[in-house]
């Protein structure tokens, strides 16, 4: 568990406002296409070409504002699969729980992954980033539900790490820290510290844990593998 006091987040800049304005712009427009549709309709039945003629202008802009923002919400939609403000259980009971809840003190993202077995169905699993801004660091967590590919899942995350970790960077929204007199911190800025937590439900032999942990030293890694009893040991603590 983490032990620095909670830091004081604050969103720095975002792309968009609020995706969910950007809906209602997009309502707004379409409400005003159709209704400038209706009006026209009523200019030319009383041969009033003129109106009718800046009338559909207006109503050609809106029905392209509203497409324009539609395509650009779409774009938005699929750059943002971070799950920052993640509700998260008040009592933890399952592995699950404890992954969400761990290291509470701290900023977390997460984000939702595929391993592609060669011979079985894709299995999806979850990565999460911490960021102690005391500490200036940041570092890994990855939930992997029941699946007999649990050791090859773990094996691919001690090679692929990287990646996963620079795509959660970036698709993170842009946040910093401040302490009094200091000077801001961004997430960008922080130092991975090479800790990488590994919650499975899988169970996995002693052996293929020490197999494991030596794979990951080997990449200058700090692994710590949290399975079920883990979550036997949290209740009685």
């Amino acid at each position: 568990m983490g032990n620095n006091n909670p830091n004081k987040i604050s969103k720095k800049k975002t792309r968009y406002k609020n995706r969910e304005l950007m809906l209602v712009a997009i309502q707004a427009s379409v409400a005003l296409a159709a209704a400038g549709a209706i009006i026209i309709s009523i200019l030319l039945y009383y041969h009033k070409q003129t109106l009718a003629v800046w009338v559909t202008f207006t109503t050609i802009l809106a029905l392209t504002l509203a497409v324009c923002l539609y395509w650009q919400d779409k774009i938005l939609e699929k750059q943002s699969p971070v799950k920052a403000d993640e509700q998260i259980p008040a009592t933890p009971t399952t592995l699950h729980d404890f992954f969400k809840t761990d290291f509470n003190n701290l900023l977390k993202a997460s984000q939702s992954l595929k391993f592609v077995s060669k011979y079985k169905e894709p299995i999806n699993f979850e990565a999460q980033i911490y960021a102690d801004f005391d500490a200036q660091s940041i570092f890994l967590g990855f939930y992997i539900p029941q699946s007999p590919d649990t050791y090859n899942i773990c094996e691919f995350l001690s090679k692929n790490y990287k990646n996963i970790l620079v795509e959660l960077q970036t698709k993170q929204v842009a946040v910093e820290a401040r302490s009094p007199g200091d000077r801001p911190v961004e997430l960008k800025d922080l130092k991975f510290s090479g800790r990488i937590f590994v919650y499975h439900e899988y169970p996995l032999f002693a052996s293929q844990i020490d197999q494991l942990i030596a794979l990951y030293k080997s990449n200058n890694l700090s692994p710590q593998f949290r399975g079920v009893d883990y979550v036997l040991s949290q209740r009685k603590s």
